[in-house]
């Protein structure tokens, strides 16, 4: 075989390989796609993330508590060690109420930083390892609430309500309060919703 003959063998044969390793960091894992499911209408959805800056992951662990306002159950959900520079947990369904992320990390904690988000994309909670156990509130209903989960009646005032004020604040959550107030945009500070309060 011709030198030139190897060279495009080689050229060819790089793509399987790569494809073969890819991803070498835990990126783009099926265990990290999310995938949102109708129904939690009694609260919403969440979703956990975590992130590793050195890409090794965090072999520590923690409990992800959902307490309901409604009913004073609490469910519990485990929260594993992860491979790789990031990884999801959920959707859970957070009734609404008062709920509390802990996680122990392992003995690289400045490397992690964690974020909850709801099914709007509203940040309910964010921070280092240093700044667990993490509370955050949710309200109901969830993004993909549908009327069929309700038994077909439809969604109730004050439900499309809470919506409309969740969809507002995930557009606004990313922009200082007080440039919201000169436009004369407010956004309640008794509901979590994240928005940021610097000038």
């Amino acid at each position: 075989m011709t030198s030139s003959a190897t060279n495009v063998l080689q050229f060819f044969a790089l793509p399987i390989v790569l494809s073969q390793t890819y991803p070498r960091v835990g990126i783009h894992a099926g265990d990290n796609r999310i995938s949102w499911s109708s129904g939690c209408c009694d609260g919403d959805q969440i979703v956990i993330d975590f992130r590793d800056e050195n890409g090794d992951g965090n072999q520590g662990s923690g409990l992800l508590r959902l307490e309901n306002a409604t009913d004073g159950s609490t469910a519990t959900h485990e929260i594993t060690p992860f491979w790789g520079l990031w990884k999801s947990f959920g959707p859970f369904c957070a009734p609404a109420g008062s709920h509390t992320l802990a996680f122990t990390s392992d003995s690289n904690h400045v490397e992690t930083t964690v974020r909850i988000t709801d099914s709007f994309g509203l940040v309910k909670a964010q921070g280092g390892m240093g700044d667990l156990p993490l509370d955050f509130n949710t309200t109901a209903p969830s993004k993909f609430c549908l009327p069929a989960d309700l038994g077909g009646l439809g969604l109730p005032e004050e439900l499309k309500f809470e919506r409309a004020r969740k969809l507002l604040a995930a557009h606004h959550q990313f922009t200082p309060r007080t440039v919201l107030e000169r436009q004369g945009i407010h956004v309640p500070r008794d509901q979590g919703y994240s928005v940021v309060d610097i000038a």
